[in-house]
C-alpha cells in the first residue's frame, strides 16, 4: 500500500510540476517504454521468448491472425487507457485518481463475476470487494459535500461583499 501511494504521489507531482510541459504522448511513450523493456527482460528470464521463437507449436500460435489482431487491439486500448490516465492524473488529485482506479478494478471484478461466472472464492473476498466499493462511494460523497460547501461559502462571501 505504501508503494502504491508513493507511486501515485510521485506521478502526480511529476505531471503537475517538474514534467508539466512534457506532452501526453511523450509521457505515454516513457511510461510504456520503461514497462516494455522490463516486461521483455522478464520474458527473457522466464524463457518465454525462447519458447515463442524456437518451439514450432508456440510460434504457430503467435502467428495466428486472430492472436495478432487481439495483440494489436490490446495495445491500442492499453495506450488509450494510459493516455487517459495521464490526463486524469494531471486534472485531479492523487487520492481521487487512486479511488477512481480502485473503483474501476471493482467494476472489472464485478463484470467477471456477472458475465463470466468467476468464483468469488470466500466471504473474505466478498467483504473486500464490498469494503472497496463502499470506500469509493464514501470518498466521492465526501468530495461532493466538500465542493458544495466550498461553493456555498464563496457565494456567501460574494453576497456579503455586495451588501457592503
Amino acid at each position: 500500500m505504501t508503494l502504491a501511494v508513493a507511486d501515485r504521489l510521485i506521478q502526480r507531482r511529476l505531471l503537475t510540476t517538474e514534467c508539466k510541459d512534457l506532452s501526453t504522448a511523450a509521457c505515454a511513450l516513457l511510461n510504456n517504454g520503461f514497462g516494455g523493456v522490463l516486461t521483455f527482460a522478464l520474458a527473457l528470464t522466464a524463457g518465454q521468448v525462447q519458447s515463442a521463437t524456437f518451439d514450432p507449436v508456440q510460434r504457430q500460435r503467435w502467428l495466428e491472425p486472430q492472436v495478432l489482431a487481439l495483440l494489436l487491439l490490446s495495445g491500442l486500448i492499453g495506450t488509450a487507457i494510459g493516455i487517459f490516465g495521464i490526463e486524469c492524473q494531471r486534472a485531479i488529485s492523487a487520492t481521487s485518481f487512486s479511488v477512481m482506479q480502485n473503483g474501476s478494478k471493482v467494476a472489472v471484478i464485478t463484470a467477471g463475476i456477472v458475465f463470466f461466472a468467476d468464483p468469488l472464492g470466500s466471504w473474505i473476498s466478498m467483504l473486500g470487494l464490498a469494503t472497496s466499493l463502499a470506500g469509493s462511494f464514501m470518498y466521492a460523497w465526501a468530495q461532493q459535500h466538500a465542493t458544495a460547501s466550498k461553493a456555498s461559502q464563496q457565494q456567501a462571501a460574494r453576497a456579503q461583499k455586495l451588501a457592503t
